[in-house]
């Protein structure tokens, strides 16, 4: 299952402007007979000649849905959502999409022509895919964070739609942000939540991971939302969390150990270089755990971070 994979897709894979399907994903297998039944033929005409009445390229109409799922079709569908002009035209295909958002989005082609749905098209236009998403009910918008191809559907909508358009969803990721924050795809939605979301689901958000800081920095996925909740957003509320966690008992070490959760003591450090005595207390605590932070690479990495006359303790062979 998806869901149980430890990683992400890679960061190319996410680039999907012009290149919409990863390339390492093995080709479709068709036979000859198929192949030219299932490959995609129509070309898109963007310009309509002035007195015609618009129509849908050749090819695209009544079939938005197939070729959405084909490796070159869901190209050939991005591009007329991008380039056609006609609003008519391109309300005209999108609708052939309408009660089949839950189906692409599982889908590793047609994920990609919901993205474009949602950043080439009016909100009008687009809405449907939140609807749809928001249609399934309480637990409806966690199960898309958590799936591959549905926490990408969600960082768009988060960078598109107006705080009142979000409200169902900002709402159950404020309120599952616990769980969500430790799952290896829907961290990455709480992320985008911290640098794009509205300023007070911002800082819900945050005082949501403040209070269960002591929880989420044992976790590897975890800790790449604290450094971005430590990174960026409202200064106060910033300093809050990192207080926070340098109140749990050896939680900025244990962070400090981890593939994510070093970036997020980096950030902490920095953020509290404008206050010395703090500043001052975090670097004490890291040297405190000297012993155990040189057994790792990334406690290695924050040794070499604090004052230039901390050196980490020599490896084992």
């Amino acid at each position: 299952a998806a869901d149980s994979e430890p990683e992400r897709l890679a960061a190319s894979e996410v680039q999907w402007g012009d290149q919409p399907c990863p390339t390492a994903w093995p080709p479709k297998r068709t036979s000859p007979a198929s192949a030219s039944s299932t490959a995609p033929t129509a070309s898109v005409a963007t310009d309509v000649p002035s007195g015609t009445r618009a129509t849908p390229p050749p090819g695209l109409r009544g079939s938005m849905v197939r070729l959405s799922r084909d490796r070159e079709g869901c190209r050939l569908v991005q591009d007329a959502l991008r380039t056609i002009k006609d609003d008519d035209i391109r309300a005209t295909l999108v609708s052939e999409l309408h009660g089949h958002v839950w189906e692409a989005l599982r889908c590793p082609n047609a994920n990609y022509v919901l993205q474009r749905c949602i950043t080439s098209l009016p909100p009008a236009m687009s809405h449907f895919v939140l609807d749809e998403l928001t249609s399934g009910g309480p637990g409806s918008i966690s199960q898309a964070a958590r799936h591959r191809y549905g926490c990408r559907i969600l960082e768009r909508i988060l960078e598109t739609y107006s705080e009142e358009q979000l409200r169902e969803v900002l709402e159950e990721l404020i309120r599952e942000s616990v769980s969500l924050a430790s799952h290896p795809f829907a961290n990455y939605v709480l992320q985008h939540l911290i640098e794009y979301g509205p300023r007070d689901a911002r800082e819900q958000l945050v005082r949501q991971l403040a209070c269960h800081a002591h929880v989420l920095g044992a976790d590897g996925c975890a800790g790449a939302v604290l450094a971005k909740a430590l990174s960026v957003g409202d200064g106060q509320m910033r300093f809050e969390l990192a207080r926070r966690i340098m109140d749990s008992q050896g939680l900025l070490a244990s962070l400090a150990r981890t593939r994510h959760g070093h970036i997020a003591v980096q950030a902490l450090l920095r953020l509290l270089e404008v206050s010395p005595r703090e500043h001052a207390a975090a670097c004490a605590a890291l040297q405190a755990e000297m012993l155990a932070l040189g057994e790792s690479r990334y406690g290695r990495l924050v040794l070499g971070w604090i004052h230039p006359e901390v050196q980490a303790p020599p490896t084992s062979p």
